[in-house]
């Protein structure tokens, strides 16, 4: 059970280092499709992450990259101190998810 937890962390991790930092947001400046921008360093550079062919797209992508820390917090709580049974299921459904099993 820890070792999925485990992995969703280690994918998570790696996923925030190798991906742009952020913050990422949207825009639809001079395109018919929106564009995924996030933060590249401390110049406040931007890079384009991603061009959406659907808004609701784009915001997924935005929205899923705001909680990556919020995800690894959950994902560190559950192996540090466990948690209530009832937040068992959720917790490993989330850390199956993030690593694309069904172990």
């Amino acid at each position: 059970m820890g070792l999925v937890v485990l992995e969703a962390i280690d994918k998570l991790i790696e996923l925030r280092i190798e991906g742009t930092p952020g913050p990422w947001f949207l825009t639809y400046e001079r395109a018919t499709h929106p564009r995924v921008w996030g933060t590249a360093d401390e110049d406040d550079d931007h890079d384009q992450v991603a061009q959406a062919h659907r808004s609701g797209n784009a915001e997924l992508i935005v929205t899923l990259h705001r909680t990556i820390d919020a995800q690894l917090a959950v994902l560190q709580r559950f192996l540090d101190q466990g948690m209530p049974a009832v937040f068992e299921e959720p917790v490993m459904l989330l850390a199956r998810s993030i690593v694309g099993s069904d172990s």
